[in-house]
């Protein structure tokens, strides 16, 4: 079996807010829990996948993103394998893009988008920190730090973190971004857990669906 994680699988899943909007929207809202962010209510523009190569830091890196939309003018990006040497500059690239790209170029700095990049990587950052998440934002260098803004952060789920926190099926199943980490992780490997996780929610009951589709299409 293909790995959901697989840069084309994972895209090809997110490329149609009419086909996965239900899954993407409640992986979203897993994630954002976490930084205690008010989950969205409706993904408001298609969900595109972009090709596997692209230009600038594509072609050399051969990452793979989903943008999406949500209401309350927020814009993500999803984006897997990152390698460790590039991820901060290519966060801050995607982070630049949203904005750019989404912001209202007759408005005097208002409204703001809130952005949020999502990296997927299979790595700890630093070996001290060795969690699901780590929730980056913009502070100030004083000795007592603040935070300067909450319209960026990048959020970087590390897979080993959640490896180490949760060691069984059983306990993925308690926790909502447990639960899709699982099934990106191990769950597409075994057809009965796969069965369990598809009961679960209509959001991962759309993924599993799309999963299935869009791996068969690939491998014939």
């Amino acid at each position: 079996m293909m790995s959901p994680l697989n840069a084309k699988v994972f895209s090809d899943i997110f490329q149609d807010k009419e086909k996965s909007g239900q899954a993407m929207k409640e992986f979203l809202n897993a994630i954002l829990e976490y930084p205690k962010e008010d989950p969205i209510t409706e993904i408001v523009d298609k969900v595109s996948g972009n090709p596997v190569m692209g230009k600038g830091v594509y072609e050399r890196y051969g990452s793979m993103e989903v943008m999406v939309k949500a209401d309350t003018n927020r814009y993500f990006d999803i984006t897997v394998q990152v390698g460790k040497e590039y991820l901060d500059k290519m966060s801050l690239v995607l982070a630049s893009r949203l904005y750019s790209d989404n912001y209202p170029q007759d408005n005097a700095y208002c409204p703001v988008p809130t952005v949020r990049v999502i990296n997927l990587i299979d790595y700890l950052i630093q070996d001290e920190y060795p969690y699901t998440m780590r929730s980056m934002s913009l502070y100030s260098d004083l000795d007592e730090p603040e935070r300067l803004t909450d319209k960026m952060r990048m959020i970087h789920i590390q897979l080993p973190g959640f490896r180490k926190e949760c060691e069984s099926f059983e306990a993925a199943k308690k926790i909502s971004l447990f639960t899709w980490l699982y099934l990106f992780d191990h769950g597409y490997k075994n057809p009965e857990e796969m069965k369990v996780l598809s009961t679960m929610s209509e959001g991962l009951k759309n993924f599993i669906e799309r999963y299935y589709t869009i791996t068969k299409n690939i491998t014939q």
